[in-house]
């Protein structure tokens, strides 16, 4: 019998990334907490993942064979499920970390009055900073010493690189299966070695690293920057779909080059040699045109967050910058981000509202959370206010 791996979140990389690298050699179940979408993969017993492919198309795979529990109304199941595991997946969003952390201290609870000493590890995909932590803080709040030193010991928090990307299904794809999920097709998992506390897996595509906590950092700034330079350019010319955008050549070429920037900054600020960054990246960050359903509002939702100083926008383009280059595409695509109007995300108008009230000058300092004391960061103030004025304020005037 297939050994389970437990899967936190059904959502597009839970069932088009863990589910996918996992599922031929493991029994997946399914921890949900939204009822409907559990309810719905119940009754149904399938679904059908559409993966992107890099030189163009789709092919499919069905899933049958997995079990799904709400965490929302089968809380008890769920979390004896947890206990009994020795390996799991969670992909949600950084709002579910506490959630699940409350849930994982009660998994430990049991697991340590049923005097378990086989390791449990749990690989994260989040595209945020040091996930591990956020999460492991939730759970210690509701241990005590003894129960913090046994989790210390036997749950290992892995942190992984997620570059399968996952898209919302076009209507075709719902039309041939209402649970269907769409997902590019990255053929490993990038995880910290270091952080396992059992034996690593051999028998599914995962990638060993270390200095993972920096590589996660760097492809934030490296990789996701591409949907968020692509999407600011491409709203400004009236696009709502990647693939809009992506097939614009001077959208691309102004993307590709701020992902450039972004690299020249990333390999300074974090200490990688370009071999040791590229290693295990089959993902072209400057190229790959894809069939796609993905459409941009969904690359700079949560817009607050990814203007912050450590995200996409503004920590590459000062790393950039104290390496010794001009981060021009970077600025421009974020100063871009603060006209940015978006039907999906309330903080999108919330930004606009402050530069119209404050101005662009205290918007930048506001929301990217940059010093204007610091000689760096006071000139990519000045550059992002340069580039708002160039590229929104006259062309409104126009």
């Amino acid at each position: 019998m297939k050994k389970d791996f437990v899967i936190i979140g059904a959502g597009k990389l839970g069932r088009g990334y863990l589910a996918d690298i996992f599922a031929d050699r493991y029994h997946l179940v399914f921890l949900e907490a939204y009822e409907p979408l559990a309810d719905a993969l119940k009754r149904q017993g399938s679904y059908t993942l559409f993966r992107s492919k890099s030189e163009g198309g789709y092919d499919r795979r069905v899933f049958e064979d997995f079990d799904v529990y709400c965490t929302s109304t089968e809380e008890d199941r769920s979390i004896d499920v947890l206990s009994e595991c020795s390996l799991a997946g969670i992909a949600v969003y950084k709002d579910g970390f506490a959630p699940f952390g409350k849930m994982l201290s009660k998994a430990v609870k049991k697991r340590m009055e049923k005097g378990i000493s086989v390791p449990m590890d749990i690989l994260i995909l989040a595209n945020t900073i040091s996930p591990d932590k956020a999460i492991r803080e939730a759970m210690d709040e509701d241990l005590s010493a003894e129960e913090k030193e046994y989790a210390d010991r036997y749950v290992g928090l892995v942190q992984t690189l997620p570059f399968r990307g996952g898209y919302p299904p076009s209507e075709e794809m719902l039309r041939e299966d209402p649970l269907a999920v769409s997902a590019t097709d990255y053929p490993e998992i990038p995880v910290d070695k270091d952080a396992f506390r059992g034996k690593i897996p051999d028998d599914v595509p995962l990638l060993l690293l270390n200095k993972m906590t920096e590589r996660l950092n760097a492809k934030i700034w490296t990789a996701n920057i591409r949907g968020a330079i692509l999407a600011s350019l491409g709203k400004q010319k009236g696009y709502t779909l990647v693939e809009e955008s992506s097939g614009d050549e001077d959208i691309m070429r102004q993307v590709n080059a701020g992902i450039d920037e972004a690299i020249f900054g990333a390999l300074d600020h974090f200490g990688f040699t370009r071999e040791e960054f590229e290693r295990g990246r089959h993902k072209d960050l400057t190229g790959g045109k894809r069939n796609s359903s993905d459409v941009l509002d969904r690359q700079l939702n949560d817009l607050k967050r990814k203007l912050g100083r450590e995200e996409r926008f503004t920590g590459p383009a000062v790393a950039c910058l104290k390496a010794g280059r001009i981060p021009y595409y970077i600025t421009k695509a974020e100063a871009l981000a603060f006209d940015y109007r978006s039907e999906t995300d309330p903080a999108a108008q919330e930004i606009r509202d402050y530069v119209s009230a404050n101005g662009i000058r205290n918007a930048v300092i506001h929301y990217c959370g940059l010093d204007e004391k610091d000689r760096y960061e006071s000139q990519i103030i000045g550059l992002i206010v340069d580039q708002y004025e160039d590229n929104i304020k006259k062309v409104n005037v126009d």
